[in-house]
């Protein structure tokens, strides 16, 4: 029960973070950044009631990789100068 809550904020976090790069949308890409965050903070603590501690290694290092990436292309995306129509006020 818990793997597929994972996997289904895994797979919208993903989802968003394509679409952010494809249509260049600051809102898919702060989505997909608020689903891996959401995944890491529920991967420190888990714990099942009247049941045992639920830990899954996998999902830290990948959110993790995630978030560092999608920062990144949020900053190369912005701060790129060669589109400088973008800065202009219209």
């Amino acid at each position: 029960m818990i793997e597929s809550v994972f996997l289904t904020l895994f797979a919208v976090g993903f989802i968003t973070f394509l679409f952010g790069y494809e249509k260049d949308s600051v809102i898919y890409n702060g989505l997909s950044i608020l689903m891996f965050i959401i995944i890491l903070a529920a991967h420190f603590n888990i714990e099942v009631p009247l049941d045992t501690f639920y830990h899954e290694p996998v999902f830290y290092p990948i959110s993790l990789v995630f978030i560092i990436i999608n920062v990144l292309v949020m900053l190369i995306r912005y701060l790129d100068f060669k589109d400088e129509e973008r800065f202009r006020l219209r």
